[in-house]
């Protein structure tokens, strides 16, 4: 085996032709300047577990030929980045992961931002939208926030976060870096276009059982995570209005949307939870 450093830890190129025994395995790693106890597992791209528990010819069987095993320590402090650097790593192609509340969110974000509010599903909805094989950047009101949520993405496969933006969203706009916004509509408030008949396509991204189970009349429905490859599907000839159950995937899916070009565009504040409240929904 062949131990090459990089990044935040240790690449091993193996082959299964030739796989060293379990136990002398471990012991390469040991070798190694990450910690086992603490470090992630990756093989060919794909999370397995801590390295404590890894073992090859045990329990991870591997197909014949050649495979990439990467040990990542998930406790090594996030880079804080600066606004400026961030931006340049952002027109170079890097996401911008905004960890902030949606309202916060559509109050102003970073131009092309993706929004993935805090919590135990960031890595979840990432592994979902954000392309593999790219660098990340994230926004969060907390550096705990980013520390936690760079976690999240290392599980699922996305260990090229970059660092957090040193100072938040305030650090961004006091240097002066694009902004955007998107417009926040209430449930009320589409109930009264929608008897006005103004016009407008209604995108529930919610899954499909959560629509059957009752959706605004004539919505559509694509799911969250498949937005990035059926945002094209959207006529252009009206706003854009996404909703969800209270607002999480709806301003993840607005962002998404966004990205894409796609404008005018709003997102429903309370979803289909506060929808339903005002007894306009169809079956």
């Amino acid at each position: 085996m062949k131990l090459i450093y990089q990044g935040l830890g240790v690449v091993a190129l193996l082959s299964t032709a030739a796989v060293l025994p379990a136990q002398q395995e471990n012991s390469a790693f040991l070798k190694t300047n990450v910690n086992p106890g603490r470090a992630g597992v990756f093989v060919d791209g794909k999370y397995v577990g801590p390295a404590g528990n890894f073992r090859i010819g045990r329990k991870y069987a591997l197909p014949a030929g050649q495979h990439q095993v990467k040990l990542v320590d998930p406790s090594r402090k996030l880079p804080a980045l600066r606004p400026a650097a961030a931006a340049a790593l952002a027109a170079d192609g890097a996401p911008i992961l905004d960890l902030r509340p949606a309202q916060a969110f559509a109050a102003g974000h970073p131009y092309g931002a993706i929004n993935i509010g805090y919590g135990a599903k960031v890595g979840y909805w990432a592994g979902w939208v954000v392309p593999p094989d790219l660098p990340l950047i994230l926004l969060a009101d907390e550096p705990a926030q980013a520390q936690e949520a760079a976690v999240q993405l290392l599980r699922v496969g996305l260990d090229r976060v970059e660092g957090a933006i040193a100072g938040g969203f305030d650090a961004w706009v006091g240097a002066s870096l694009p902004v955007a916004e998107i417009p926040q509509i209430t449930a009320g408030d589409l109930r009264g276009a929608i008897d006005r008949g103004e016009p407008m396509h209604v995108v529930d991204v919610r899954t499909p059982a959560e629509f059957r189970g009752g959706h605004v009349d004539h919505a559509v429905n694509i799911p969250a995570g498949e937005i990035p490859a059926r945002a094209g599907e959207l006529p252009r000839d009206a706003p854009i209005v996404t909703i969800c159950e209270g607002g999480y995937r709806s301003s993840l899916a607005a962002s998404l949307l966004a990205q894409e070009g796609i404008a005018p565009l709003a997102n429903v504040t309370g979803g289909m939870a506060a929808y339903r409240a005002a007894k306009e929904v169809t079956t």
